[in-house]
């Protein structure tokens, strides 16, 4: 059994669920060649007779206020790829058919051995329902074979289950005939084919022949005769007898929704608008597809050719289009450009919804979502160098640090720090300022408001130095010294000596 999810007019749909307000004004997608040509419109440009193959100048002819839109892979992609993650929730095996045409195959038990509870028309029906949650208006159709469940679905209503093929074919049009059954290798052999089923339609209309049982009617030896292979071919479609394997393949793991914009955006409110129709996209078929999002990366292009690019990495993955909008929100909230925005795209990556489990001593943030919100809009505020968590850096010169953002999703490290035996040093946050006298380059006396007197006992020096090939060159002796009962750490940095912390 298999079934073909048709999206008619697909391209004029990418631009229509990007720009819903113009569905009710007469709009026409054209391709990209010269002279541009119509390939689909909307109903309002059908009433004014705009027709496919018109030429831009001939449409406006018949309709002075059509709005014309072009269709480039940054659209027609992240829909491609939203039919093939559709349909795999249903079944994994897919072909990508044509442009807007899924093949999907089902069989009597899923790859686990489970037998399935549900017949087709429901199966086909919550089809239709998962893309209209995704603004698309799709039509399916199952039958015996991926020819019959195609021709089908362009006259589903909108979903069609095929019982008896004669039957169900006899009424219906020549003309469809003339759609792809499967994919082209290149655009030329696709050009290729199409020329020669129109010649060969176009000749069957001249005998009278309009609708598939009058086609499926002729003996198949005298049509192979009259119009050759292709002709066979299309006989065998007629009839419902066309066999063939499908051409599988994987949907794609990332989730991606991309725009072009018409109208160039220079403030932030309407850019947000947009980020939130894709987030609510993607988010339809993130849990469509049982996924939730880990990362969103937001590219955006500005007029001149600058971009701006920056990937959000989601502390605890969701689907929750506030959580998600809020990250991108408090982030362009800080961006300043100086062109307006041309074109935006946002990607997300998909994965499977985490179930962690602490144990007895162990603790996580409640919400850690919430927490890297408001760390996001400290950083906004502070700056990223100035919020975050102290990190240790790979260097020997004392208190040398940097912040990073906190994350609590990693494992803690089971090895434990070695301990050296000894008192432990406490730190004066500063350092203490201390005037020292010296002797055979040994202190001898300390003089400060926390040591004050002789030095009966010291050990070191320690010296360290280090980045002398920068700007940043430092270079440092520690002593470690008794004043009367109590033991400190002393320092000097070129000619300022202080007190660095006392043992306790």
């Amino acid at each position: 059994m298999f079934a073909a999810i048709h999206v008619p007019d697909f391209a004029l749909q990418c631009v229509l669920r990007h720009e819903p307000e113009l569905r009710s004004h007469a709009l026409a997608v054209v391709d990209g060649r010269l002279p541009a040509c119509v390939r689909q419109m909307t109903a309002a440009a059908r009433e004014h007779g705009v027709a496919p193959g018109m030429t831009t100048t001939q449409a406006l002819g018949r309709c002075p206020t059509l709005l014309f839109r072009t269709v480039g892979e940054s659209l027609l992609g992240p829909a491609s790829a939203l039919l093939l993650q559709t349909a795999e929730t249903f079944s994994p095996w897919l072909e990508a058919t044509c442009e807007g045409v899924v093949t999907l195959e089902w069989r009597d038990e899923t790859p686990g051995g489970k037998a399935r509870h549900r017949g087709p028309l429901e199966r086909a029906q919550e089809i239709v329902a998962q893309l209209a949650s995704c603004d698309f208006a799709a039509q399916v159709a199952v039958a015996a074979t991926p020819a019959l469940a195609l021709l089908a679905a362009h006259v589903a209503e909108p979903v069609a289950v095929v019982e008896n093929a004669a039957e169900f074919l006899a009424p219906l049009p020549l003309g469809l005939l003339a759609a792809d059954d499967e994919q082209a290798r290149s655009e030329a052999e696709a050009r290729e084919r199409q020329e020669a089923r129109d010649k060969t339609l176009r000749l069957l209309h001249r005998w009278g022949i309009h609708t598939l049982g009058a086609f499926s009617a002729l003996p198949r030896d005298q049509v192979v005769t009259r119009l050759g292979v292709r002709g066979g071919d299309l006989w065998d479609r007629a009839t419902g007898g066309a066999k063939r394997p499908l051409r599988l393949v994987r949907a794609p793991e990332h989730f991606a929704e991309a725009m072009e914009l018409e109208h160039e955006v220079e403030t932030l409110e309407p850019l947000l608008f947009i980020l939130r129709r894709f987030l609510e996209q993607l988010a339809a078929r993130l849990l469509a597809s049982y996924r939730v999002a880990s990362t969103l990366q937001l590219q955006l292009t500005f007029r001149g050719g600058a971009q701006h690019a920056r990937e959000f990495r989601i502390p605890a993955p969701t689907a929750e289009v506030d959580v998600l909008f809020r990250i991108l929100e408090t982030h362009l909230e800080t961006v300043t450009a100086e062109a307006p925005v041309i074109a935006v795209a946002l990607i997300a990556q998909a994965t499977r919804p985490e179930q962690k489990q602490f144990s007895l001593f162990e603790t996580g943030l409640r919400d850690p979502n919430k927490f890297y919100e408001t760390l996001g809009r400290l950083q906004a505020l502070l700056g990223h160098d100035r919020v975050g968590t102290p990190v240790a850096e790979d260097t020997h010169r004392p208190d040398a640090f940097h912040l990073e953002t906190p994350r609590f999703d990693e494992a803690a490290n089971g090895s434990r720090m070695s301990i050296q035996p000894g008192p432990p040093l406490q730190r004066y946050r500063p350092p203490l300022p201390a005037n020292v006298q010296v002797a055979d380059n040994q202190p001898i006396r300390v003089f400060s408001e926390k040591a004050f007197g002789e030095i009966t006992q010291r050990r070191g020096p320690w010296l360290g130095s280090g980045d002398w090939w920068t700007d940043r060159a430092w270079e440092r002796e520690e002593w470690d010294v008794q004043v009367g009962e109590e033991c400190y750490r002393l320092a000097r940095q070129g000619s300022a000596w202080f007190i660095d912390g006392s043992y306790d």
